[in-house]
């Protein structure tokens, strides 16, 4: 497909061209000695959101047969597309974005015949009756909830009380059913619960769904097909949905992983656990496990899944290299050794696609991580996406505007230079009163693990040796992240967390004050620039940190400030800076950069940051995120131009004159390609997204492998992840990340356990295995007189998966309508097209 400009009314979006990437080719077959009673190995192909040329899916087919699979799902229509071109109603053909093209009849046929003679079944799939966007050309078929299809841009709902519906379903699925045959059609089903929110939009109470499932199933029935599959319902679909007979006897599994199922049905398909898009770093041994387990479930048929992944993503996802991995789980030989495993499918997949490839090399892992890939590449393409939906069922009526505020941001008037002025006065003689600092020529020594840490000179107050900790860690700096821009976390929580960690050995506590949605202390300087990160609630107080600082101090527990400028700026709308961009806001919600060109703005930084420096007792500071290509399109709604380096070289500057080294400050890691000249106000990198590379040139900071809030592994899987970065030589600083989670939440991912197994990994002790782990970590809970439930838990959480991206996507949503509704001040209304109604 090609690239353009994707046009959401005020703002233009670049869209990157789809590179295809081939499929492998075999240099032998898999002998596959099946075992158990599954009858089919099959893959699903997401052709409702990308074009995959016929000769690709030949090549897939032929790989599949060599592979042992027989069973190929391909999903036609989505809300992104409806691929294929129906000879009774051809408007109803959609290309997927990006592309031009759909499926003839002919072509499909085509593909049916050549999988029949490789032994492979094709099961279409037509997406009823949600996500369905992409039936728009039809008036009237689509529900007209214009701020749910704009906020949303998935799960589009059909009208399901449309005359037109069913006839036009009966013309398309006999068509479906002259090309694969009548043995088994899939008619989707899932994510219904998405409608609820449409029809809260129109005012209207839901439609009678179980009348139209017995219209659907008279249907199918009519037409002759034999097998009809749905995917399983959602688990957060309401009493009423979820009680509603549905059309078709075979269900397909894919919402929980499946050791939380009990048995399934003896017709049943699974792709449980098996979605590769989100199938994390995962190496072959643990998608091999995930279908050993699934085969115990005795399903007709596993089917991995790979939603939302065009060609160029099967690469990046390693599809290929993890479909021998399944292959492997439906083998009657059993691996339960990793290594013996990873050594025989090593083996495998050397035979299969030869010496030199490096999806063999990969052992069934991904080419990049799940962390990069989703936060950079799939984030994009799902903005567009949803964008793309948008522009295309509905038009803009009014444009939103920035709230006024009396901000210092304004220029230089009287009051406000005044202001300035005196608050640089007062600093001065703050600054003269303090015993003058100079900063030592190494600002970093080893310790006596041969670990970088910062020299104690560096320090305005020396920390202090910690001899009541339970471990000595290896690291210099150690310790977890809270974030309190978006979550008030009262004092005394503040001040448990700084003993527990004291005596587990950390000695870092890194606070996030400044992001998106909070400018979360009341600076002395300029205390109207505080910004709570909830209508009425809380923020910090200088005199409440000074006395952290001091139970920290006496705890040999160093606080780091963060504070964010460039990107992800919005805390400091309430000063005036940030770049008014109305639509980018409503619409993202997120990535919220400054204005940069306001001259009153680098004063006002001063100020705020020699208010930090006086305050915290570290001679670190975070200054946070460096997201340019995310700030673009609120900037080019502002029709801002900013040269982030020439902003960076400012920012260098000033911290220069607050006598501030850069090599003492950390920036987060950017999920943007670094390649050319990026200068960066800030020496050390916090990573977040990647794990550091082997021989990094320069000390960093990480968190990668412990943010809590993406993992969730048991406690000695994280003593692992932590253990591993102690074998850096540039390591200075680990920190667990628990970034968008509340005190709640904190309970709900049992961060004080996983802290423990953190702990441990670090400390002095020799490598454990995981029998000498357990016992370690018991004794820590028992030395700890933790109480409750931790130490049974070892290290899992207490809220599923399932609750925990739910929590999240309800929060992220609830701060983002917030974030629109405080900065801006009227709601963007948009209409459905007239075609469309």
């Amino acid at each position: 497909g090609g690239g353009g400009i994707l046009k959401n009314d005020l703002t233009e979006v670049e869209i990157e061209p789809a590179k295809p990437v081939n499929v492998p080719k075999l240099y032998s077959k898999l002998k596959l000695n099946k075992m158990g009673s599954t009858e089919h190995l099959g893959m699903m192909v997401d052709a409702g959101r990308h074009y995959f040329t016929i000769p690709w899916l030949e090549a897939l087919l032929e790989y599949m047969a060599g592979l042992g699979y027989n069973w190929l799902h391909l999903r036609l229509s989505d809300d992104q597309a409806f691929a294929f071109k129906s000879a009774s109603h051809p408007e109803m053909a959609v290309p997927a974005p990006f592309y031009d093209q759909v499926y003839t009849a002919d072509e499909l046929k085509g593909l049916v015949a050549f999988a029949k003679k490789l032994g492979i079944t094709i099961v279409p799939e037509i997406n009823v009756p949600g996500h369905a966007a992409s039936w728009h050309h039809i008036p009237g078929l689509i529900m007209p909830c214009p701020r749910f299809i704009c906020t949303y841009g998935y799960a589009i709902p059909l009208n399901i009380e449309s005359p037109k519906l069913l006839p036009l379903l009966k013309d398309i699925l006999q068509e479906i059913k002259s090309i694969f045959g009548p043995a088994y059609l899939h008619l989707g089903g899932d994510e219904l619960e998405q409608a609820e929110l449409c029809y809260q939009e129109l005012e209207k109470d839901l439609p009678d769904y179980a009348v139209f499932e017995t219209s659907l199933d008279g249907l199918v029935k009519e037409l002759g097909f034999q097998n009809v599959i749905r995917w399983e319902r959602s688990s957060n679909e309401n009493s009423t949905l979820a009680e509603v007979k549905r059309a078709g006897e075979i269900t397909q599994y894919w919402v929980k992983s499946i050791g939380d199922y009990p048995e399934l049905p003896p017709n049943a398909f699974s792709s449980a656990s098996l979605y590769m898009d989100v199938n994390k770093d995962e190496n072959g041994y643990k998608i091999y496990s995930e279908v050993r387990k699934t085969t115990q479930k005795k399903p007709q048929g596993i089917v991995v899944g790979t939603f939302e992944l065009g060609t160029e993503w099967w690469m990046d996802r390693n599809v290929f290299g993890r479909m021998i991995a399944v292959s492997m789980g439906l083998m009657d030989k059993t691996y339960d050794d990793e290594a013996k495993f990873l050594e025989e499918y090593q083996k495998q997949c050397t035979t299969l696609l030869g010496e030199g490839s490096d999806l063999c090399h990969r052992r069934g892992q991904p080419m990049q991580p799940f962390s990069h890939w989703r936060g950079d590449q799939w984030d994009k393409r799902f903005t567009h996406w949803k964008i793309q939906v948008c522009t295309r069922l509905t038009d803009a009526l009014e444009a939103r505007t920035m709230r006024t505020v009396n901000p210092l941001s304004d220029g230089f008037n009287t009051r406000q230079a005044e202001e300035i002025a005196l608050a640089r006065k007062i600093f001065i003689k703050r600054l003269q009163k303090r015993q003058s600092k100079k900063m030592p020529t190494e600002l970093f020594v080893m310790n006596k693990f041969g670990k970088l840490k910062a020299n104690k000179d560096a320090y305005f107050y020396p920390p202090r040796a910690n001899r009541n900790s339970l471990f000595q860690h290896q690291v210099g700096h150690t310790g977890v992240t809270v974030d309190l821009s978006r979550y008030f976390f009262p004092m005394e929580r503040l001040h448990e967390l700084v003993e527990r960690l004291s005596h587990l050995g950390f000695n870092t506590l890194h606070l996030r004050l400044v992001d998106d949605f909070s400018f979360a202390i009341k600076t002395k300087s300029h205390p109207d620039v505080a910004w709570a990160s909830k209508q009425g609630g809380n923020v910090y107080t200088y005199s409440g940190f000074r006395e952290l600082v001091a139970y920290g101090h006496e705890l040999s527990v160093e606080i780091v400030p963060e504070i964010n400028m460039v990107s992800r700026a919005g805390g400091w709308f309430a000063a005036g800076f940030v770049a008014p961009c109305p639509n980018h806001i409503c619409e993202q919600g997120f990535g919220i950069p400054l204005n940069l060109t306001n001259v009153p703005l680098m004063a006002v930084v001063s100020n705020v940051l020699e208010e930090l420096r006086l305050t915290f007792n570290s001679p670190f500071l975070h200054f946070g995120y460096d997201e340019r290509v995310e700030s673009l399109p609120c900037l080019q709604e502002a029709d801002i131009n900013v040269d982030f380096n020439e902003v960076e070289k400012k920012a260098t500057a000033l911290l220069a004159v607050l006598d501030i080294p850069t090599s003492l400050v950390l920036r987060w890691q950017t999920s943007e390609d670094e390649t050319g000249t990026r200068r960066r106000a800030g020496a050390i990198t916090h990573y977040q997204w990647t794990n550091p590379p082997k021989d990094a040139p320069k000390p960093f900071f990480v968190s990668t492998d412990l943010r809590f809030d993406r993992q969730n592994e048991n406690a000695y899987e994280i003593y692992q992840n932590a253990r591993a970065y102690v074998e850096h030589d540039k390591v200075l600083g680990v920190l667990a990340g628990t970034l968008e989670m509340s005190p709640q939440a904190w309970n709900g991912r049992n961060v004080e356990g996983k802290l423990i197994a953190i702990a441990i990994g670090l400390s002095s002790m020799k490598t454990l295995d995981e029998e000498k782990f357990k016992k370690v970590y018991a004794k820590t809970c028992s030395d700890l007189n933790i109480q409750g439930d931790i130490a049974k838990l070892f290290g899992k959480a207490r809220w599923s998966e399932d609750r925990w991206q739910e929590e999240l996507k309800n929060e992220r949503g609830r701060r983002s309508n917030l974030t629109c509704a405080r900065m801006t001040g009227q709601s963007q209304t948009r209409k459905m097209k007239d075609e469309v109604l």
